[in-house]
């Protein structure tokens, strides 16, 4: 096995002298240079640096911001589901969402503005959905004044065509516009960290390049000059010490290699970075500490930039230390070429960017959990509305095109308020979980189960048909007589069930699926009250 015998471990020849006033002034225009470069390089990662800090914090507020628009939306909503109730049953126990709405709305809008902050587009949004939810509200004391004064027909007719669901449905466009256009400037923002990342590394592979091209040709220069160095010996061992000096305090791990990969030169860094004595990783082949998975794109990376006769970008890749530790670092080649243009030797700067992969890897990892937080219901597991309609509006689409049939499953717990004031809301939020058990229990794993908020839960299911679904309905009510007989709770469940189909080759929405099976679902609902009395 070849090694690089000819130079000491941890040091190598630094370039011979030229006359001595040519040295000098080169030598001051290249320490210069140098020291403007780090200078440059400090500079760069400080800018990058906040830049990035920007960006988190830009991704954070982003989604803090959907979470405030999908609960200000559920909130009217609720109101909106509660006010149906009311019209269709008459109990004005139902009207505690929309007083419960009129109490928290102010507030949420205000949370909402401090999240916007100064960005004019988003600010006028907001203003125009403001302006919405004080007009919902006015027609919704409206329509309660209608129907308190005996005119209910034509107060649920103001609420299924009129004003109301108009208003309702222009807040949440305004939601779905706000929602888009800050999903779409997290993306440039996304992007612009990118771009900030790549220009830091740039200016460190600048300097770089401006320290090893001095010591390459420095190299070259010793075996050309050898007989005007014997004049010189004296500045040349002081030459020799200063590079010694640079090298040896370099942090990143710095190697000289012939053409054939014969390593010449190992900075002591490597002793920290990799447990290596440079005397060792001079005894060994290069390709033994480079990790099996990146031997292939080293390779290829190494060809590329002898073809180039220089290098645009680092690689990145890993390298295994004396303990069998994998740690991942950014290389920059630099090779030498003789006058015919091959390659005399290369020069490599390797810098441990470990502990900022992992970092970033573990950002990632936190904004797609944020993500999925942002989809699901936190208390049951289940999708929240959100997470319904970005998988719902994709079916649906899917369904119209591929002839198959849709439906809607409208699901309310019956008694939750009797739950919790006679039980506790502790014992409320279980009604909850086991109503949501049911629901996944008794569907197939297609099927998408959401809950909406309070105690509605909804079923969305493809390729089925009306016999399909009466059978679900009738085999969840199966399920809930059977959870009610093993005695588990001090109460008994009771679901009101409304169901919605979409027929085959026939597109349909979401929003209306959902307000015909709402509206049957209250009529179930209105039905048992009846029954009872």
């Amino acid at each position: 096995m070849k090694s690089g015998r000819d130079l000491p471990a941890g040091t190598v020849a630094p370039p011979p002298p030229a006359p001595q006033a040519n040295v000098v002034g080169s030598k001051r225009t290249l320490w210069a240079l140098s020291l403007l470069a780090l200078i440059a390089i400090v500079v760069a990662a400080g800018f990058n640096g906040r830049r990035y800090v920007q960006a988190v914090g830009e991704v954070r507020r982003a989604l803090e911001l959907d979470r405030g628009l999908d609960d200000l939306l559920g909130t009217l909503q609720a109101a909106e589901t509660g006010l149906r109730g009311y019209l269709l049953t008459g109990d004005r126990s139902f009207l505690e969402p929309e007083a419960k709405a009129t109490l928290e709305l102010p507030k949420k809008l205000d949370d909402l503005g401090a999240l916007v902050g100064d960005d004019p587009d988003q600010r006028s949004h907001l203003n125009t959905l403001r302006d919405l939810v004080l007009e919902r509200e006015t027609v919704a004391r409206e329509t309660i004044a209608m129907a308190e004064a005996g005119n209910r027909t034509g107060a649920v007719e103001q609420v299924r065509g009129g004003r109301d669901r108009a208003t309702l449905a222009a807040i949440e466009g305004e939601i779905a516009t706000m929602n888009a256009l800050e999903d779409a400037r997290l993306l440039t923002r996304a992007e612009a960290a990118e771009r900030e990342g790549s220009r830091l590394f740039l200016w460190l592979a600048l300097g770089a390049v401006v320290s090893l091209g001095t010591v390459t040709i420095g190299l070259l220069s010793v075996h050309r000059d050898t007989e005007r160095l014997r004049e010189a010996s004296l500045r040349l061992r002081e030459s020799e010490e200063r590079f010694r000096l640079l090298a040896e305090n370099a942090s990143d791990l710095v190697s000289i290699h012939e053409a054939d990969d014969r390593t010449l030169y190992a900075s002591p860094s490597t002793l920290p970075l990799l447990g290596y004595q440079p005397a060792e990783l001079l005894a060994l082949e290069p390709s033994a500490l480079i990790h099996p998975e990146d031997r292939d794109s080293i390779i290829a990376y190494r060809k590329a930039v002898f073809e180039k006769g220089r290098a645009t970008e680092p690689l990145v890749h890993r390298l295994r230390t004396k303990d069998g530790e994998d740690r991942w670092f950014e290389t920059m080649i630099d090779p030498v070429l003789h006058a015919d243009g091959t390659v005399a030797r290369y020069a490599t700067v390797s810098r441990d960017v470990t502990e900022r992969r992992l970092a970033e890897q573990q950002l990632a990892a936190q904004a797609r959990e944020l993500r999925e937080l942002s989809l699901h219901d936190p208390l049951t597991g289940l999708h929240n509305r959100r997470g319904l309609a970005e998988i719902a509006d994709k079916q649906l689409a899917f369904a119209a095109r591929s002839g198959l049939g849709a439906a809607i499953v409208f699901v309310d717990l019956n008694g939750m308020k009797a739950i919790n004031d006679q039980h506790g809301h502790e014992e409320g939020d279980r009604a909850l979980i086991d109503v949501a058990k049911l629901l996944t229990d008794n569907c197939r794993g297609s099927d998408v189960v959401a809950r909406l908020g309070g105690d509605e839960f909804v079923v969305f299911a493809l390729e089925v048909t009306p016999e399909s679904i009466a059978h679900f309905v009738d085999r969840l009510g199966e399920a809930v007589r059977a959870f009610n007989a093993a005695g588990a709770r001090p109460y008994e469940l009771s679901v009101s069930v409304g169901t919605a189909l979409s027929p085959p080759n026939h597109e349909v929405k979401l929003g209306d699926l959902l307000s015909e099976a709402d509206a049957k679902m209250y009529e179930e609902k209105r039905r048992r009250k009846l029954a009872r009395t």
